[in-house]
């Protein structure tokens, strides 16, 4: 009798022990996803002045202009730029916890030299850009 108490007893323990790391997993996973928020919101400021805004806007709209930058622990911050023409460009900011987590928004944006709705092929005297229009900043539905 005593024996199948210890089973039992061992039994129910290591059940609990494995319902605590389930949940410290999650918990984990749930900071990652933190982190990854909180570096691409604060990537959105490196994704508004570019390192060469001109050049940027003189690419096809098939070619993604990339770049990388690290917060340390937090992350990373992937940042991609395609020019949609006629000074509109369409940005996107991933951000990538230490742990995979991954959150990513879209931006529409535009020079900060040339009125919206200018003809002037390529933005020469940009240096940096701008949203362009209210909603200029949405998440991806991916998240």
């Amino acid at each position: 009798m005593v024996v199948l108490v210890l089973v039992a007893l061992g039994l129910l323990s290591s059940l609990a022990l494995f319902d605590a790391l389930q949940a410290t997993r999650g918990a984990r996973l749930a900071e990652d996803e933190v982190r990854a928020r909180a570096v691409a919101i604060a990537g959105v400021e490196a994704l508004l002045a570019p390192a060469d805004a001109p050049w940027i806007c003189l690419q096809p709209p098939a070619a993604i202009v990339r770049a990388t930058t690290s917060y340390g622990a937090m992350g990373r911050v992937e940042l991609r730029w395609w020019s949609l023409g006629r000074g509109r460009l369409r940005g996107e900011v991933v951000g990538l916890g230490p742990q995979g987590g991954r959150h990513r928004r879209f931006a529409q944006l535009a020079p900060d030299s040339l009125p919206l709705d200018s003809l002037t092929p390529g933005c020469p005297d940009a240096q940096g850009l701008r949203p362009a229009g209210p909603r200029w900043l949405v998440p991806h539905p991916d998240g």
